[in-house]
């Protein structure tokens, strides 16, 4: 992980410059947590102990998975849950979600709720 310079070197040009840099690629990176942390709970309350290789790699693969749900609701056309409505809209909202979703984006989701259900079900990772 990269760091910022501290004082006294942060005042040399380059690493003004550095740091300036890593300030706007930080709030990118914060930014792009928030909207993920938004549409899945599962990691807004992310806290594993990582004591080993393979407890970080099963999280960076659930982080992973989230940002490819996100990327296959979007591309269906689902909207992302950090848009703001207003009250009228709130109706017609997903459960636990304040945005409503068009007709096309809730088949679509519906649609990958299963393919993922029967796929989970046939390979034992889910039972009934």
């Amino acid at each position: 992980m990269l760091l910022p310079h501290k004082e006294p070197a942060a005042y040399i040009r380059a690493s003004r410059s550095y740091n300036y840099q890593h300030a706007r690629r930080r709030m990118s990176a914060e930014k792009v947590i928030g909207v993920l942390k938004g549409r899945f709970a599962s990691l807004k309350e992310l806290r594993a102990p990582v004591a080993s290789d393979a407890d970080f790699t099963r999280l960076m693969e659930w982080v992973a998975v989230c940002a490819t749900i996100h990327n296959i609701c979007i591309w269906l056309g689902d909207t992302s849950p950090e848009v703001a409505v207003d009250a009228a809209d709130a109706a017609n909202a997903a459960p636990g979600s304040a945005v409503p979703l068009p007709a096309a984006a809730s088949v679509g989701r519906s649609r990958v709720q299963q393919q993922v259900l029967q796929y989970m079900i046939a390979h034992g990772r889910y039972h009934l």
